[in-house]
């Protein structure tokens, strides 16, 4: 007989462990407990964070778009709205840069919707105070370069809300592609200036000969540099995606 069976132990195959098994890994909290409704809200908020993201993505690259334009900025403000609605479940710093730039973003649209009002009222102004061509053009381009101004300053500060609306959540790569976006915003409003110069011009032109060919040229200029938005707004989405994408991962803590 055996030594082990004549000493009166009853043989145990689970207490003989296989060489290099893994020990059997003991039940964490979340499986030894229901899920409660702070954790149903967690998945909820995560959930709407990343829906939101994929909206916004997909509005900042049709926004730029003749037409549809409207349709994509109806979108991004969805996707706006849905991160905003789930900035809880990644933490205090990310919920606090979300509400910092959804502030930045109202004040600026607030402007930009005060400006768009102005601006009609202020046109027919500067044609009521005169009657001379050079005076005219010169006080219209005066005025449409001021506000050309305001916007693009206005423009620089949504930029950088829209950089740090997802920063907390990106990871380098994430953060680059966020900056490059900005950087390239900011370079595309030097040939809107430029476009500006030669405003004064045109419109001298246009009531002095009544030809207005000159100022619609510079006219489509504007809406083809216009366009040209959808190059930032593409890195803006690719940026987006990339924290989704963590999201979706489980690389958030």
């Amino acid at each position: 007989m055996y030594a082990f069976a004549s000493s009166g132990e009853s043989f145990n195959s689970e207490a003989i462990s296989t060489p290099g098994t893994p020990e059997p890994r003991p039940a964490s909290l979340w499986e030894t407990r229901p899920p409660s409704s702070f954790d149903y809200q967690l998945a909820k908020d995560a959930h709407d964070t990343d829906r939101g993201l994929l909206l916004l993505a997909i509005g900042l690259v049709i926004e730029p778009i003749p037409v549809i334009g409207l349709l994509g900025l109806g979108l991004a403000l969805i996707g706006a709205i849905f991160v905003m609605t789930g900035r809880g479940a990644f933490g205090e710093r990310h919920s606090k840069y979300v509400l910092l730039a959804a502030v930045v973003y109202l004040i600026g649209f607030i402007i930009l919707f005060s400006i768009g009002l102005s601006i009609e009222p202020d046109i027919q102004s500067v044609f009521q105070s005169t009657t001379n061509p050079a005076t005219l053009s010169a006080r219209l381009s005066d005025l449409i370069y001021g506000y050309l101004i305001a916007v693009a300053a206005i423009g620089v500060v949504v930029g950088l809300a829209t950089v740090v609306f997802t920063y907390a959540i990106q990871n380098r790569r994430g953060k680059i592609l966020l900056w490059l976006s900005f950087s390239i915003s900011i370079l595309l409003a030097v040939p809107g200036f430029i476009l500006a110069s030669q405003l004064r011009q045109s419109v001298f032109q246009a009531i002095s000969t009544s030809d207005p060919s000159p100022l619609y040229d510079v006219i489509n200029q504007g809406q083809a540099l216009r366009v040209l938005g959808i190059v930032p707004a593409i890195f803006y989405a690719i940026a987006y995606l990339n924290a989704r994408s963590r999201i979706t991962e489980g690389q958030i803590p």
